[in-house]
């Protein structure tokens, strides 16, 4: 089973784990999981007292993004959440994650093209844009999770859009 996302003029297939490399995989991603899930439920939190209980049912991803929140609280927060997190440990989770994925129907890692792996010469400067394959490969690979959250996050998945159109 592949999952394609389409971000930016590329296309991503990911493809899942085996239940085990799932599994081991957890306790390393948990803790980050953890922490930007308390941060996303604090801010859900804090938007439901300032809108009401009659809206509350309405609330999801796309109503925080509208909201009026502190940016600076938020980027302090996940500064905090990220710097915890090696850069050796992130590459290995990043190619966990990734492995066996493609770009255009290219391998991400093992491919070598100019100055390295497919990966490191197509993702150069989309540093969003990788967050946003990440967080689709984290859909792939443990749909069972986001079937509980998904009241919480809104619902339906969508193309994602490329950071480089974002203004």
């Amino acid at each position: 089973m592949i999952n394609e996302v389409k971000i930016g003029d590329n296309l991503f297939a990911v493809t899942p784990l085996t239940a085990m490399r799932s599994l081991i995989l957890t306790p390393r991603i948990g803790p980050v999981v953890a922490e930007a899930g308390a941060l996303f439920f604090g801010l859900l939190r804090d938007l439901t007292k300032t809108k009401g209980k009659e809206e509350e049912a309405q609330l999801s991803v796309a109503a925080l993004l509208e909201a009026e929140v502190d940016v600076d609280k938020i980027a302090a927060s996940l500064g905090r959440i990220f710097g915890k997190l090696p850069p050796a440990e992130l590459e290995a989770i990043t190619r966990t994650l990734l492995a066996g994925s493609t770009i255009d129907g290219v391998q991400l890692f093992g491919a070598v093209q100019g100055d390295g792996d497919i990966f490191d010469v197509k993702m150069r400067g989309r540093t969003l844009d990788v967050w946003k394959l990440l967080w689709h490969a984290l859909h792939v690979n443990y749909p069972d999770f986001f079937e509980i959250v998904r009241p919480f996050v809104g619902s339906g998945k969508k193309d994602v859009s490329s950071s480089s159109s974002t203004p």
